[in-house]
């Protein structure tokens, strides 16, 4: 994959989240082994100006609740594999208002097949104007060494500053 390629999809698949209605103010968990995909969906994500969370597909169900628990996720993108590991956990969870597969999509789900192919003029793309140092871009967890993990917050100005070296 070519920047120019990866940078499409970023575009294509962030306009097609705005028109399901992921936007600042919504918190969207991407679940999912790492894959190629992975990455521009999450910045996606953030271009739409609402917040990234990630759950691994090996993370457990007590963990994967507790997560999704504390961030409480209107939108899931997740994998197969995800699903297939966690659908009661996902099914009893009442926020969720919205699932986008990335494979084997079905009937009450999104394809992120069919956002990516949206053909976004790039050079007019632009990301929702965010303010950097005070929206949450990004809620990861802690490990959780002196109990449950909590959700840690990084506003855009963090990422921002973390891409800097100076």
């Amino acid at each position: 994959m070519t920047f120019g390629e990866f940078l499409q999809d970023v575009a294509n698949i962030s306009i097609s989240f705005a028109e399901l209605g992921i936007r600042k103010g919504h918190i969207v968990a991407i679940c999912s082994e790492r894959t190629n995909i992975f990455v521009a969906t999450a910045l996606a994500v953030i271009c739409t100006g609402a917040t990234y969370t990630p759950l691994d597909v090996t993370a457990g169900k007590a963990v994967v609740r507790h997560s999704m628990e504390i961030t409480r996720p209107s939108y899931v993108i997740c994998s197969r594999l995800f699903w297939d590991n966690y659908k009661d956990v996902l099914s009893s969870l009442d926020f969720i208002e919205h699932y986008v597969r990335f494979d084997d999509v079905p009937e009450d789900a999104t394809s992120l097949a069919d956002l990516r192919n949206k053909s976004v003029n790039v050079a007019a793309f632009e990301a929702a104007e965010v303010r950097g140092a005070d929206d949450v871009a990004m809620v990861l967890y802690s490990s959780g060494t002196t109990g449950p993990s909590k959700g840690v917050l990084l506003t855009h100005l963090n990422l921002l500053l973390s891409c800097n070296p100076t």
